[in-house]
C-alpha cells in the first residue's frame, strides 16, 4: 500500500488526529515501514534534516523503534555543515502508532518526540540523485522548505 492509497482508504481524522487509534494506525502505517527503500529514510529534528539508514528496526503493534545511522546532512536551518555526517553518530528513535500523524507533505510526524520522517522511495531516490550530483543544497527544496 502507498500513502496515496492510505488516504483513499482512511479518513483524514483517522490518519491525522492526535492521538489516534493505535490499532488502526498499526494496520495502516506498519506495512509502509516494512518495505523501506534500502532501509533509508529522511529524518528531521530541531532544524536539521538527514538522510539516514536504519538498523535494528523493530515494528510491534504498539509502535516502532530503530537505530539511525546518518548518511548525509541534507539541510540545516543554520546552513552549516551541509553534506557532512561526522558530527553525529548513530542514535535511537521510536514512536507509538497512536501518537504518529500522517502530514500533508506525506511525512510522519511524532509531536511528542519532535521529529518527522519521510519514507517514500521516490523521495529517497530523488535525494540520493541530488547527493550523487553533489547538489546537497537542492535537497533543501524537497523537504527543507517546509521548515523555513
Amino acid at each position: 500500500m502507498t500513502i496515496q492509497e492510505l488516504r483513499k482508504k482512511y479518513t483524514e481524522y483517522e490518519l491525522c488526529h492526535f492521538p489516534g487509534n493505535m490499532e488502526l494506525r498499526y494496520e495502516a502505517f506498519a506495512p509502509l515501514f516494512e518495505n523501506l527503500h534500502e532501509n533509508k529514510m529522511i529524518y528531521y529534528e530541531k532544524g536539521v534534516g538527514w538522510l539516514i539508514c536504519v538498523k535494528n528496526f523493530e515494528i510491534t503493534p504498539q509502535g516502532f523503534s530503530a537505530t539511525a545511522i546518518p548518511i548525509c546532512v541534507l539541510f540545516n536551518n543554520n546552513r552549516m555543515n551541509l553534506g557532512g555526517s561526522s558530527l553525529l553518530k548513530e542514535w535511537k528513535f521510536s514512536a507509538t502508532w497512536s501518537w504518529m500523524l500522517l502530514c500533508d507533505d506525506n511525512s510522519f510526524a511524532i509531536p511528542y518526540a519532535s521529529f518527522s520522517i519521510w519514507i517514500e522511495a521516490d523521495i529517497i531516490r530523488e535525494v540520493e540523485k541530488l547527493i550523487a550530483e553533489n547538489k546537497i543544497e537542492e535537497t533543501y527544496n524537497i523537504i527543507g522548505n517546509m521548515y523555513k
